[in-house]
């Protein structure tokens, strides 16, 4: 779908964050950024593409002027302060009785390790070659995964069995998005890697929470366009929204709008399976989900040369330590990125392709 057509389904803005609760202070700011990154996608989309825009030239070379700037201070407050605000949102909230927005907080995970991409996004003058934007973004993404990744071990223990035990059902629920978005994520910066055109960035709330639920004029089912990830082709200005989940088979697909979204599945698309004996009185085993499996594949991979180019000294140290448990993590398993990205490029292809 083109830009404007796309974009004109969420002209609906999000609400001003508000401060009426102790969690939505604590999300204050970080929901303002969120919203400042959906305005920025929202308002380029919305551009006139078929007129050159002589003038805008000046608007146009003060925001590139100032964009450095300003990414520069949005990953310093990420950085610092993301995993803090996330305790701090997730005690609060449960104070409340309320439900934790992890995704509110992936966002800016996500955000954080892809930001690179915004400039390619909102063609912006980039100072490094594509392929290394797209790597060390994987890189970082991968990082994050393995962690998470490693928390499932601390908290359930190796065995899957305990991880799909009914007691770790909320743990499964709030943990098993969040991974899976996060390879997601690596395997669409690799189709974009192999497709120049493509460009794809977190979807910012506007895109994410409100994909305006919509009654077809033929009075057919209401659909929503919330979305993931926004997914670009910058030579034919069309795009997609991409919707992640950990198994579709268990979720109610067709009330996305399948004009504006695409479904990625995290077993059949991103290969996210390994066989769990939920029974221990039976030796049969069924595959199910197990999200992580790009991440701690791809971080494994990483040749240490390459780390050594990234970091010196004590941070190529726990780099390499990072990278021998992800090794360990994904023992057994064989790495499925480019099985992953040959089926994600046949969701898209249709879309942006």
């Amino acid at each position: 779908m083109e830009f404007t057509t796309w974009a004109e389904r969420f002209s609906g803005a999000p609400p001003t964050p508000g401060t009426a609760t102790e969690s939505d202070r604590v999300l204050h700011q970080f929901r303002a950024a969120n919203d400042w990154f959906g305005d920025q996608l929202y308002g380029w989309l919305l551009l006139d593409w078929t007129e050159p825009a002589a003038d805008m030239t000046d608007e146009v070379a003060e925001f590139e002027s100032s964009w450095r700037g300003l990414m520069d201070q949005y990953a310093q407050m990420v950085a610092v302060s993301v995993n803090m605000v996330g305790h701090r949102a997730q005690s609060a909230a449960q104070a409340e009785g309320r439900t934790f927005p992890g995704n509110e907080i992936n966002f800016h995970v996500l955000n954080h390790a892809m930001l690179s991409m915004w400039s390619l996004a909102l063609d912006i003058p980039t100072a490094h070659p594509r392929s290394r934007e797209i790597y060390e973004a994987q890189l970082s993404l991968a990082l994050a995964g393995t962690r998470h990744a490693e928390d499932r071990v601390r908290r359930t223990g190796k065995a899957p069995e305990s991880y799909y035990a009914p007691d770790n059902a909320d743990y499964r629920r709030k943990i098993s998005g969040i991974a899976t978005e996060i390879d997601a994520a690596i395997v669409l910066l690799e189709l974009c890697r192999r497709h120049p055109a493509l460009c794809v960035v977190p979807a910012p709330r506007r895109f994410e929470e409100f994909g305006m639920r919509q009654v077809p004029s033929d009075g057919g089912r209401a659909t929503t366009a919330n979305s993931d990830f926004v997914l670009l082709n910058m030579d034919e200005q069309r795009v997609t929204g991409v919707q992640v989940k950990t198994w579709a088979a268990g979720c109610d697909v067709a009330r996305y709008s399948s004009d504006h979204v695409v479904i990625l599945d995290g077993v059949h698309d991103l290969g996210n399976t390994r066989p769990v004996r939920l029974d221990p009185r039976s030796s049969e085993q069924s595959d199910r989900a197990w999200p992580g499996l790009i991440a701690t594949g791809f971080l494994g991979s990483v040749p240490a040369k390459v780390l050594s180019r990234r970091a010196e000294g004590d941070e190529l140290r726990q780099l390499i330590r990072a990278r021998e448990r992800a090794r360990d993590l994904s023992e057994g398993f064989r790495f499925l990125l480019e099985d992953a990205v040959e089926r994600a490029e046949a969701v898209v292809a249709s879309r942006v392709l």
